[in-house]
């Protein structure tokens, strides 16, 4: 039996050369398997197409109110238009000379003339021309 006691290491000098081979390159693996990627796909295709049209319908329903914001707009300043209108009328119709006019005209009540009108005086005893 031949056994080598030298405490001295053995280093190679000639350093190791591999040959490389060309390699072909494979597919990549899809995790998972083909059927999941394939449900995975249509439940996107499906879930797109959802949103696209949830989009499409808030599209329509947003122009709708736009154009009912328009339209209220429109009519509040028309609205606008006649408060002032009737806020006019108003302050004509409350001076003092229309209701005099309304009063005389409705109602036959007119402003009395100077001596037409007589109060009755206790402690004199007789009426009085105001």
């Amino acid at each position: 039996m031949f056994v080598d006691y030298s405490a001295q290491t053995f280093t190679n000098r000639m350093p190791r050369f591999a040959v490389q081979r060309p390699q072909v390159r494979r597919a990549a693996a899809i995790p998972g398997g083909k059927q999941l990627w394939m449900v995975v796909g249509r439940f996107g295709l499906i879930l797109f197409l959802g949103v696209a049209f949830i989009q499409f319908l808030l599209g329509f329903y947003l122009q709708s109110v736009q154009k009912n914001i328009v339209s209220n707009e429109a009519y509040q300043y028309e609205l606008a238009g006649q408060h002032i209108a009737l806020r006019a009328q108003r302050a004509a119709l409350l001076t003092p000379q229309h209701i005099e006019e309304m009063a005389g005209a409705m109602l036959s009540l007119h402003i009395p003339e100077k001596g037409q009108v007589q109060r009755y005086n206790a402690k004199k005893g007789r009426f009085e021309t105001l």
